[in-house]
């Protein structure tokens, strides 16, 4: 969704535009990990091996506003949804798909944790993205060293468009053939509740995953009987 009309008064900074989508992601661009014997850039001098570096794209040898882009938008491109219900004989089966298509999403919960060093130091339970930060014995690693980030951040390098299609519902319901003299329906059911997700989200869950601070959707099963006089 972009903007129709700003406030007269507003004063973008050197990295926003007019037209910029209301939810937008602003950062500088990832070149990359700093690697043994490679010189740190000018703008980024105190860089260290392992941490990020990032593009000065004015080449004016340091890193502010303007070296910085429009990532993406927080909001996806679109969103869709099926539900649909299919009736045999005394069987009635429904199924409930929804989802979200190109979503700019940050760090995962694995990857924010991977990089905070202070959780060994503490004898904290750490992220099994520990396994795979760079170190010198591992210098084609996925992720950044442990120290993060220096003083200008990251960038985009964790940005990803992340796109999903969650089977959110099915239920299966029989419906018992009985006298109306009796009662006047008896159904019996299962229901599966989140059965499965399917997406290019390495994190914990593509609709719940903020950074450190996220739980997924749980999946449940009930079974029950529905009874009307």
């Amino acid at each position: 969704m972009t903007v129709g009309k700003r406030d007269p008064h507003w004063k973008p900074a050197a990295y926003e535009k007019e037209d910029d989508w209301i939810r937008s992601y602003y950062g500088c661009i990832s070149d990359g990990l700093l690697q043994p014997g490679e010189k740190a850039p000018a703008h980024q001098s105190a860089l260290l091996p392992g941490q990020v570096k990032l593009v000065d794209r004015n080449n004016d040898g340091m890193l502010n506003d303007e070296d910085k882009v429009l990532l993406g938008s927080q909001d996806p491109s679109f969103l869709f949804g099926f539900n649909n219900t299919l009736k045999y004989k005394n069987f009635d089966f429904n199924i409930y798909f929804y989802g979200e298509v190109n979503k700019l999403k940050g760090p995962s919960y694995y990857e924010s944790w991977a990089t905070k060093g202070y959780q060994l130091n503490q004898g904290q339970n750490a992220s099994t993205g520990y396994m795979d930060t760079w170190s010198h014995d591992n210098p084609n690693a996925k992720y950044p060293n442990i120290l993060g980030s220096d003083d200008y951040g990251t960038g985009d390098y964790f940005y990803k468009k992340v796109s999903y299609i969650r089977c959110r519902n099915i239920t299966l319901v029989y419906t018992i053939p009985i006298s109306k003299r009796i009662m006047n329906s008896l159904r019996i059911y299962a229901d599966i509740n989140n059965p499965f997700v399917i997406t290019n989200w390495t994190g914990v869950d593509p609709e719940t995953d903020e950074h450190e601070f996220s739980y997924p959707n749980v999946t449940s099963f009930s079974f029950g009987v529905d009874i009307t006089f």
